[in-house]
C-alpha cells in the first residue's frame, strides 16, 4: 500500500529536528578540535554532515510544508526560487551519494595504503581532488540541464521543484545518465566497497591481532560502517528494484513495496548524523563527563586527627 503524501511528510518531519541538532553537535565536535579537523578520514564525514544539514534546513522543511499545505509559500513563488530549488534538489542527493561512495573507497586507501597520502602532492591528487569533484560535478551537470539546455516547462507552485525536474527527464540522455550514473552506480559502489572493507578488516584483524598501530586503523575503518549499513538497508533496496524494473521486470512485482521503501530513502540523509555520532572519537568518554558534571558531587571535608608528642606532653590537632 502506497504511503499517502501527508504521512510521507511525517516520515521526514519525525527525525528532522533531532537530526539537525545532532548534525550541529557532530560538526562542532569535529571542527572545534584541530586534530580531528585535520584528520583525513574526517574530511568526507564533515562534508556529508554539511550537505545533510543543508538538505535538512532547506529541502526537508520545504518538502514537509509543501505536502501539508499543497502549495509553495507565497513569498517564494518566483521563477528564480524555483530554479534554485530545482538545482539544489537535484544536486544535493547526488553530492551526498558520490561523497559516500568515495568515502567507502577511500577508506581502503587510508587503512591499507597510507603511503598514497604521504606527501602534499599525493594528498591533493588522491584526497582533495576527488572530494572537490564529488561536489562540483553534480552542480555542473544540473546547471547545464536546468539553465542552459532549452526546456519549456510551465512552473507549478503546487509541485515539487515547481515541476522543473521534468527538464532533467525530458532529454533521454540526461534521464539515462541521471538514473544510472547518479543513483544506481554510486549505490552499488557503496555496497561493494563497504562489504569489501569489512571483509578485509576482519581478515587483517586476525593476522595482526594485538598491534596498537593496527587498532587505530581498525577504528578508522569501523567509523564508516554504521553509515554504510544505513545506505545498504534504505538505499540499496529500492535502487536494486529500480534496476530490475529498468531491466524489464514487470512493475506489478513488488511495486507497492518499492514505493514505500523509496519514501524512506530520505532517512539515509536524516540518520547519517546519528550513525556518525556513534563513532565520534572519545564520544562515550565525553558523555560520561557530561553526566558526571551535572551529577551533584559530595563535599569532602578534611577529618581532624590528633598527634601526641610524648616529649613535651602536648597534643596537636591537624
Amino acid at each position: 500500500m502506497t504511503i499517502p503524501g501527508y504521512d510521507s511528510s511525517w516520515i521526514i518531519l519525525g527525525p528532522l529536528v533531532p537530526s539537525i541538532l545532532v548534525s550541529i553537535f557532530n560538526l562542532y565536535h569535529l571542527l572545534s578540535s584541530r586534530a580531528l579537523r585535520q584528520a583525513l578520514n574526517n574530511h568526507v564525514i564533515i562534508l556529508l554532515l554539511c550537505c545533510g544539514l543543508v538538505y535538512e534546513v532547506t529541502l526537508g522543511i520545504l518538502y514537509v510544508y509543501l505536502n501539508q499545505t499543497g502549495v509553495v509559500p507565497l513569498q517564494l513563488q518566483t521563477p528564480a526560487f524555483c530554479y534554485i530549488w530545482a538545482l539544489l534538489n537535484s544536486s544535493i542527493y547526488i553530492i551526498i551519494y558520490l561523497l559516500m561512495a568515495w568515502a567507502a573507497f577511500e577508506r581502503h586507501i587510508l587503512v591499507f595504503h597510507t603511503n598514497w597520502f604521504g606527501t602534499n602532492r599525493k594528498r591533493l591528487l588522491f584526497h582533495y581532488t576527488p572530494l572537490a569533484l564529488c561536489i562540483i560535478w553534480p552542480l555542473f551537470f544540473y546547471t547545464i540541464t536546468l539553465f542552459i539546455i532549452p526546456c519549456s516547462v510551465r512552473l507549478s507552485y503546487t509541485s515539487n521543484t515547481c515541476g522543473l525536474y521534468s527538464c532533467v527527464t525530458q532529454a533521454r540522455w540526461s534521464a539515462l545518465f541521471d538514473s544510472i550514473g547518479h543513483y544506481m552506480m554510486p549505490t552499488f559502489l557503496i555496497v561493494i566497497f563497504s562489504v569489501a572493507l569489512f571483509v578485509r578488516v576482519l581478515y587483517k584483524r586476525y593476522r595482526v591481532r594485538g598491534q596498537i598501530e593496527w587498532k587505530n586503523y581498525q577504528k578508522m575503518a569501523f567509523q564508516l560502517f554504521p553509515i554504510s549499513i544505513i545506505y545498504i538497508v534504505l538505499q540499496f533496496t529500492w535502487v536494486l528494484m529500480y534496476a530490475a524494473y529498468s531491466a524489464g521486470v514487470s512493475r506489478s512485482v513488488g511495486y507497492s513495496f518499492y514505493t514505500d521503501i523509496r519514501a524512506f530513502s530520505t532517512w539515509t540523509v536524516l540518520f547519517t548524523p546519528f550513525a556518525t555520532v556513534i563513532s565520534l572519537p572519545e564520544f562515550v568518554k565525553k558523555c560520561q563527563q557530561l553526566i558526571f558534571f551535572w551529577r551533584p558531587q559530595r563535599a569532602v571535608h578534611p577529618q581532624a586527627f590528633t598527634v601526641n608528642r610524648q616529649n613535651n606532653n602536648q597534643t596537636e590537632k591537624f
